[in-house]
């Protein structure tokens, strides 16, 4: 399992790159990766949430919650803005459950990206209702792997 650092995610934000941590253990999860996976490679950087939450110093820079309930993205921001206190905004915006799909899907092409921008209509507590209503039960319908599940990049040739 390859570990990631603080500078690894800066350098994949950088590049345009959508961070997306998952359960790695979760076989519907797994399928979510390997169904954007498919359809645009280059844009996501896929890590399992299982290698990146015993490192303090991710969970803490990026704000990634500890808990495996919630697929969540980290994705650049071009704001530079200042904050009240006169800093600049960080460079990345963390969304989670439903938003952090709306946003991948919107980064596919049609017809999946006009699904993105469909889901955003609907109110955000509707969404993370039924989210959190599938992902209660998402062992039990989906299965659980015994191994984490991780997407193999292919070899450029």
């Amino acid at each position: 399992m390859d570990q990631n650092t603080v500078q690894d995610f800066e350098k994949y934000l950088q590049n345009g790159k959508i961070i997306f941590l998952y359960d790695g253990l979760c076989n519907l999860c797994y399928g979510t990766v390997k169904f954007f996976y498919n359809r645009n490679p280059s844009k996501f950087e896929f890590i399992n949430l299982q290698s990146v939450i015993k490192d303090n110093q991710l969970v803490e820079t990026f704000q990634i919650p500890t808990s495996l309930n919630a697929v969540t993205i980290i994705q650049g921001t071009s704001d530079q803005t200042l904050n009240n206190q006169n800093q600049f905004k960080k460079p990345f915006r963390v969304l989670y459950k439903s938003q952090a799909i709306q946003e991948c899907l919107k980064e596919l092409k049609q017809p999946w990206c006009f699904m993105g921008f469909i889901i955003q209509l609907i109110p955000l507590v509707i969404k993370d209702f039924g989210y959190d209503l599938i992902g209660g039960f998402r062992y039990k319908i989906f299965g659980k792997s015994d191994q984490i599940c991780q997407i193999q990049r292919k070899q450029k040739q």
